[in-house]
């Protein structure tokens, strides 16, 4: 068993290069999270590689919050959650001792943290499949309105209001041509074109 003061969990968003801290436990407590740090605090962001710290004395970039003087995380290790090789999150668990980890912890932590991977990534599947099966949902809603409605401006209403829901839009309008002359025919959402509008 690893012993800890503290834990925390950052995903990292590679193209952005920020890790936002989502998970952050203390003295057995969940606390705000939503710290945020870059690679260049963070070495395992960097390497892909774990680390270890067992005398930390400045708090610099270390991700956690100090509750006073006193309470400075002194002993860390940081292992990545990879996706191949490539790091998705950074799992962290700390102590208030000097020289509390070892290797064996590490190690520990390290097959935690691919236990953890896995299943990020299988969230991630299955966020997926939900949002494609909503969209086949909405598809299959504008089938049914196109071969069951004969109103060709109730049909545009439906396929615009399909079309925000399922490409996450604030409006969405529908224009016609004709003649070189492009004229609103329905527009739905906020702050919607008057129809008719050329």
């Amino acid at each position: 068993m690893v012993e800890l003061s503290g834990f925390s969990l950052a995903l990292y968003d590679s193209g952005r290069d920020v890790a936002t801290v989502v998970l952050y436990v203390a003295g057995g407590k969940e606390l705000e999270s939503g710290f945020s740090y870059g690679s260049s605090d963070c070495e395992v962001l960097r390497t892909g590689a774990p680390t270890s710290v067992e005398n930390q004395i400045d708090p610099g970039p270390v991700p956690f919050p100090e509750a006073g003087e006193g309470d400075i995380a002194r002993s860390t290790i940081s292992v990545p959650l990879l996706d191949g090789k490539r790091v998705t999150a950074a799992m962290t668990v700390y102590s208030l001792g000097s020289n509390v980890y070892d290797a064996t912890d590490v190690d520990v932590l390290g097959r935690l943290a691919d236990v953890a991977a896995v299943a990020l990534e299988n969230m991630g599947h299955v966020e997926e499949l939900r949002r494609r099966s909503r969209e086949a949902e909405r598809l299959e809603e504008i089938g049914r309105v196109l071969s069951g409605s004969l109103d060709f401006e109730e049909v545009l209403v439906r396929v615009s209001h399909a079309a925000m829901d399922l490409l996450d839009l604030d409006g969405a309008s529908v224009w016609t041509h004709d003649n070189g002359h492009a004229t609103i025919r329905t527009s739905v959402g906020g702050d919607p074109i008057p129809v008719g509008t050329t």
